[in-house]
């Protein structure tokens, strides 16, 4: 008899631990928390994961990316890239 809830071992539902990941991660979803793994770090599915290695070679100077100064900068780069893949 478990002695905190009064209650008998038999009757003590049972789940694995993919079910009981499951239940937390769907509480900590409701709860407005990011899921994460076993290690405390978040959980993102493979999308996210490659978005976030991204940003962190950009950072590293791995990928090269372009600056502007400014929205016309911008737009006026878009449009000649556009006008090239025609």
């Amino acid at each position: 008899m478990d002695k905190k809830n009064n209650v008998p071992e038999e009757k003590q539902p049972r789940f694995n631990k993919e079910t009981l990941e499951t239940m937390r991660e769907t509480l900590d979803i409701e709860a407005g928390k990011i899921p994460s793994n076993e290690n405390g770090q978040p959980k993102f599915n493979k999308e996210t994961e490659d978005a976030i290695q991204e940003a962190r070679d950009i950072a590293a100077g791995k990928i090269q990316t372009k600056a502007y100064h400014s929205v016309e900068e911008f737009v006026a780069d878009m449009d000649a890239m556009e006008d090239e893949e025609e």
